[in-house]
């Protein structure tokens, strides 16, 4: 072979010069990596091919020359097709980004335009691409997730024929119903797999999707609610259009929504291999109408209490721009026109207005109570607002369940996004292949396990401090109920009042500062443990980091307000409130970056008690958060600075990112409880 091969480049010796340039220039500029040496080369079998291209070197140079002609051009070719492949990803990659900005901002000019036109034309021609736009991206999602689903099955269908005609005939069958364990055979013996299931970490968190569930069947009801209403608008005013639309967007949101549920709970961590410029722009329009539904939930919830505000008379002319006599000076102003009003004094006191109640009024009754608003003549008024009035007060504590929802789908539709394309691990291509008589072991999708060493004592005081704040929290809504519903004097009132925004203030202090004492104990704990090589946090530094722009936004107005009423209580709790968030965030993302390579760190776990307490703290937190959105005192000096309109758009806009940061926050302690004290991956 080896005089075969010299006898041919004798015959092409421009060729074979040429070569060997090239190969040298290609070395000399080190733009690629040098031909790996023959076999012969390597074994030392042929002495005279040194590899080196010399084209002094005899038969041996020669032969070595030629050995470059050969390894480069197929070398070329094979570059080229590397090369080609990585421009479509990219090109691919790029216009699904594209196409997902598009859909956002075209879905967002048309919520903001339709708000517009309402709010300044309230007699002109009803807008309907809001719900037009809504219906079709829907549609569109549907069709992709039903074409992914069916993809899934099929190609599990297909490889478990393989993987059965290779398992003993008692086995077979284990692979009917066994999704991951037949696309981990097939991931064994093919490099590139058309699906696969990522592993281990990677395979995302089972407490993130806990929580899915849990937003998404509180975004279901919040559905089922305007979906009534629009029947109801049906039945009432007819068919027309407006109406039409609604029934019909309220029916496919639930449905794309629950589906969107189960495929991000069961198939969260595949990686698709096939048809990917498709798979891109399908993952990049899941994310899309998951950031426009964000948007528009965020718009329909200010305009619902824009429209509860208007019915109601505001409460900024209760206070005082002087607030340390704010108390004194509210109730003297409330007697002062209940003097100058027998009308308003006697339905205040005694008149048909009030009516006691099981359940708390809504601030349009409370304030109707003193304005001399009878209930005879808000019949009519009732009529006319029925939908609102109907869920308006549950609609308040769903809507940021349904922001939290299309945030963590978000993120989970990006980390699909971002695997497409992705090879199985080498960990997966250099395991051992089974042989045909070999048992199948059943493997689920969904493994749970928990070593709970070093977990008692955090466990334990976080379900204590929550069992107080839960407790603290209903005293407090008593208060405010006997605030709301109380026919006495307003002086009693006046003193539900404070007691409530009492309790709410000490609660969040104490919450806070022992979040922030635990957040730094534990961070000098965990400073011991190693870094893993390998972590998996781009998403849950994109969830924590996102946040902290709208927690700074609310606390620092709120701060302004306070300083301008000289609210001491309130400006030390914003402080704090923003430190430990600050902190927090720099603890998670450091954690998420931990490991325990050392048996002794394995077997101390360093901080896992405070992260197991915080844990807890941390959905204490936004519990009390949740339950406490609808206390309008809180805000009061705020909507005075600010107005009214305005402190309603930051405070819907903020609080759902606020309350998503606590959860997130859960979910990031979670991972550190279990990641950081377990081999690096």
């Amino acid at each position: 072979n080896y005089h075969h091969q010299y006898s041919i480049t004798a015959c092409h010796p421009v060729k074979r010069a040429w070569s060997v340039n090239w190969s040298v220039d290609v070395k000399d500029n080190e733009s690629r990596l040098p031909t790996p040496e023959p076999p012969g080369v390597q074994q030392g079998i042929l002495p005279g091919l040194t590899g080196h291209g010399n084209l002094g070197g005899g038969h041996g140079g020669v032969g070595a020359a030629h050995g470059s002609i050969g390894g480069g051009h197929d070398e070329e070719d094979g570059d080229d097709g590397h090369h080609h492949r990585t421009a479509k990803k990219y090109l691919g990659s790029m216009l699904s980004t594209i196409y997902c900005v598009f859909l956002v901002c075209m879905g967002s000019t048309f919520c903001a335009t339709e708000s517009v036109i309402e709010k300044h034309h309230e007699h002109g021609e009803t807008n309907h691409s809001v719900k037009i736009f809504s219906i079709l991206v829907s549609l569109i999602g549907i069709g992709w997730l039903l074409a992914l689903h069916i993809d899934i099955l099929w190609y599990k269908q297909s490889a478990s024929r393989q993987v059965r005609s290779r398992t003993r005939a008692s086995q077979g069958n284990l692979y009917m119903h066994s999704t991951a364990s037949v696309f981990k055979q097939q991931a064994k013996r093919n490099l590139q797999p058309q699906l696969w299931f990522l592993e281990g970490r990677h395979s995302g968190s089972f407490y993130l999707k806990g929580g899915m569930v849990v937003f998404c069947f509180c975004h279901l009801i919040n559905e089922g609610l305007q979906l009534e209403q629009y029947i109801q608008k049906v039945c009432t005013e007819g068919a027309y259009a407006n109406n039409v639309l609604g029934v019909v967007f309220h029916v496919l949101r639930p449905i794309y929504a629950f589906y969107q549920l189960f495929m991000a709970f069961k198939y969260s961590n595949i990686v698709i291999n096939h048809s990917m410029h498709i798979a891109r722009f399908g993952a990049m329009h899941l994310i899309a109408t998951s950031l426009y539904f964000w948007f528009y939930s965020i718009v329909e919830e200010y305009k619902h209490a824009e429209y509860a505000s208007s019915e109601s008379p505001s409460h900024g002319h209760l206070l005082s721009h002087h607030s340390n006599d704010s108390v004194v000076v509210s109730v003297v102003t409330v007697i002062s026109d209940a003097i100058h009003s027998n009308k308003t004094l006697s339905n205040f006191t005694t008149g048909p207005s009030y009516r006691p109640t099981p359940h708390p009024l809504s601030h349009h009754d409370a304030y109707a109570a003193y304005s001399g608003h009878d209930s005879q003549h808000d019949v009519g008024g009732a009529d006319h607002h029925g939908e609102h009035h109907a869920g308006s007060n549950i609609t308040g504590f769903l809507q940021p369940f349904t922001v939290e929802y299309n945030i963590i789908l978000a993120g989970v539709w990006f980390i699909v996004w971002q695997n497409i394309g992705r090879g199985p691990e080498v960990q997966v291509r250099r395991e051992s292949i089974c042989a045909t008589g070999q048992d199948a072991r059943y493997q689920s999708n969904l493994v749970v396990s928990a070593d709970c060493h070093a977990s008692n004592k955090g466990l334990f005081a976080g379900l204590f401090l929550l069992l107080v704040s839960v407790v603290a929290l209903v005293i407090a809504q008593e208060a405010q109920r006997s605030n709301e519903g109380s026919p006495q004097v307003v002086m009693v009132q006046e003193r539900f009042r404070r007691a409530e925004l009492m309790i709410f203030l000490v609660q969040d202090n104490i919450l806070v500062i022992v979040a922030l004492l635990a957040v730094c104990w534990a961070y000098w704990q965990i400073r011991t443990l190693d870094f893993s090589v390998h972590p998996i946090t781009l998403l849950d530094d994109v969830l924590l980091y996102v946040p902290l722009p709208f927690f700074f936004l609310y606390f620092f107005m709120s701060m302004i307000a306070d300083i301008y009423s000289q609210r001491l209580s309130r400006i030390s709790s914003n402080v704090v409130t923003v430190v430990q968030v600050v902190l927090q965030t720099l603890f998670l993302s450091d954690g998420l970056r931990r490991c325990s390579n050392q048996r002794r760190h394995q077997f101390l776990k360093p901080g896992r008690e405070l992260v197991t307490f915080l844990i807890i703290c941390n959905i204490t937190m936004w519990v009390t958060t949740t339950f406490k959105t609808d206390t309008q005192h809180e805000s009061e000096s705020a909507e005075v600075i600010f107005g009214k309109s305005c402190w309603i758009l930051v405070k819907h806009a903020t609080l759902p990112l606020m309350l998503f940061y606590r959860f997130h926050s859960s979910v990031c302690l979670s991972d550190i409880w279990k990641s950081a004290y377990e081999t690096g991956e």
